[in-house]
């Protein structure tokens, strides 16, 4: 399974919490570029990082992250 990022959810929630990128960071465990990179779509965290985010926002890990099957998002080619 793939871990997908929903990044404009994530920065809304961020936001709307009254979080910068740093605090939330800080409060998940990871750095605060790393999580700029999440929100960016750069890398996606782990399935455990993930879930620490959600905690820190307060909401549910379906709001921001879902799973996909790897197999059903092959290139069309």
């Amino acid at each position: 399974m793939i871990l997908i990022v929903n990044t404009k959810s994530l920065i809304e929630i961020r936001i709307r919490k009254g979080l910068n990128q740093t605090e939330l960071a800080a409060r998940a465990g990871i750095t605060g570029g790393f999580m700029s990179q999440i929100e960016r779509g750069l890398y996606r965290p782990s399935p455990r990082v993930a879930h620490r985010i959600a905690e820190v926002l307060e909401v549910g890990f379906d709001e921001i992250f879902s799973l996909a099957d790897p197999q059903n998002n092959k290139d069309s080619r």
